[in-house]
């Protein structure tokens, strides 16, 4: 997809005379995705060959989240009941919604949990060629080179797709409904027009997309009026060219609203609520929320749910998760939980603020190597990361007890992760500068701002695979920041927006 705009491979241009492109942008756009493949493929094989059990039985996963998805689907498919019971009576489920589900329980009917990891493999690195198509309109071809190549070997969204988790099916479904709707939008430079019929006929596949995507993870639910009023914003409102950019915005609507209006019309029959899911207003309170008890008392996150419960007279966590269990109605507790929202969060405002900051801050550089040792049924000796960086001899000698492989896997996580977000905080400010391609920029640091949000909502107990969803946005900065640094200080400086004076008449 062509644009007229500057990308970042030319805005060093825009200061001197035109050079020979680098030999890196010669390199072709599925690269990163075989790379991608190669580094999964080569840990199936690790782990074929020492722990053949957990390709076989997706039991194994040490998520319940991850065991609940696979049997929703295996009843769905085996018994035809969308229910998380392991036998009759099969009470139908509200928490999850349908795509994942489908998904894994399908590949694990026919070919066992490897069959999950192995697809999970293949879709990771499809998202790395569909990060390079992203980024190589809004920045050029050496930040999506570098942004592809980043995703391709972050270790933590490689190790995801060895989980039954929605995480890596939901990024490829974001990447791919961001590529189909493009909301920065292709305008022709002298009409300013952003659609045709082709791009009409992509704006309603890409909203089908979108609301499969919201059906994977209902977080993007809230992303489906960005994606609807972005066109509009991006052509400025002229008159002459508002119905063109409506009739994308309707189609994005309508696309996207059929799948995920289906599946509230299901709840309403079956439970009485006109929502996706229930999980939204239990992660307020009993995460988000939790996170104020538990720092204003030093508790864990059981004790702040469980005075929670107590003091707001409402359901506990663990009931609200096993609806089966109480003969009370879903629609009964999910209202309660809802009333109480707003006062289990402003009974410690600042503590709440605290406690999600430091889950984003915690989740954007923890690592998640401890789920390969279990994959390779290998013992890892936690020496605590606060410990190592406070130069404790004890936790370095910790660390020196595990396996070099897993130390390896260890030092690769964490030092990549800081490196991408230092060079992002470079891509960023290269972005920033470049006047003239902002729709594009702002389209992507929105995305990436609003996946980092969703991490609080998952408290101050966020972890690596919080940050999964966000990786590929951040990784877009990390790609324009390498970009900006190879092709020098010009790259960062004022100039890169307009002429240098000697250029001026």
């Amino acid at each position: 997809m062509e644009v007229e705009s500057r990308t970042s491979d030319e805005l060093a241009d825009s200061a001197e005379p035109m050079e020979p492109r680098e030999p890196l942008v010669n390199y072709v756009p599925w690269l990163a995705a075989i790379i991608s493949l190669t580094i999964g493929l080569t840990l199936f094989l690790g782990v074929l060959s020492n722990r053949p059990a957990y390709l076989s039985n997706y039991q194994l996963n040490r998520n319940p989240d991850a065991r609940d998805y696979v049997l929703l689907g295996r009843n769905l498919l085996l018994k035809g009941s969308y229910s998380r019971s392991e036998a009759p009576p099969f009470a139908p489920d509200v928490l999850r919604t349908p795509v994942y589900p489908v998904f894994v329980g399908a590949l694990d009917v026919f070919g066992d949990a490897g069959a999950i990891y192995l697809a999970q493999i293949l879709l990771h690195s499809c998202s790395c060629f569909l990060l390079y198509k992203i980024v190589s309109k809004s920045f050029g071809t050496t930040a999506a080179v570098w942004s592809s190549l980043g995703m391709a070997t972050d270790l933590v969204s490689i190790v995801t797709n060895f989980e039954a988790m929605s995480e890596p099916v939901f990024v490829f479904l974001m990447l791919a409904t961001y590529c189909l709707i493009d909301p920065a939008g292709q305008r022709d430079p002298e009409t300013g027009e952003t659609t045709g019929p082709h791009r009409l006929k992509r704006a309603l596949t890409g909203g089908v997309l979108l609301g499969l995507t919201t059906l994977t993870r209902p977080v993007s639910l809230y992303l489906i009026p960005f994606f609807v009023l972005i066109p509009m914003a991006s052509s400025g409102w002229k008159p002459n060219i508002n119905r063109t950019t409506l009739r994308i915005s309707l189609a994005i609507l309508m696309g996207s609203s059929l799948p995920v209006g289906l599946w509230i019309a299901r709840n309403q029959a079956l439970f009485s609520i006109p929502r996706l899911t229930t999980v939204d207003s239990q992660n307020i309170v009993y995460f988000v929320g939790a996170g104020g008890y538990q720092k204003h008392f030093g508790i864990s996150l059981e004790e702040a749910q469980a005075r929670i419960s107590s003091e707001f007279k409402i359901p506990t966590y663990v009931v609200l998760q096993n609806a089966w269990i109480t003969d009370r109605s879903v629609a009964e507790m999910d209202a309660e939980v809802r009333a109480v929202r707003g006062q289990v969060l402003l009974k410690y405002p600042k503590e709440v603020v605290i406690s999600c900051a430091q889950g984003i801050a915690k989740a954007g550089v923890s690592t998640n190597h401890v789920l390969i040792a279990v994959m390779l049924a290998r013992k890892w000796v936690v020496p605590h990361n606060a410990a190592l960086l406070k130069g404790d001899a004890s936790a370095w000698k910790r660390l020196a007890e595990n396996e070099p492989f897993l130390i390896g896997c260890f030092a690769w996580e964490t030092v990549q992760t800081l490196l991408t977000i230092a060079l992002a905080v470079v891509g960023v400010i290269v972005a920033l500068r470049n006047r003239k391609d902002l729709p594009g920029v702002w389209c992507l640091l929105a995305m990436f701002l609003y996946f980092e949000l969703t991490i609080g909502l998952f408290g101050m107990d966020a972890y690596a695979r919080c940050r999964v969803p966000a990786i590929p946005w951040l990784t877009a900065f990390a790609g324009l920041g390498i970009a900006g640094l190879t092709r020098g200080r010009k790259a960062l400086g004022p100039t890169i927006s307009e002429p240098s004076p000697s250029q001026m008449p």
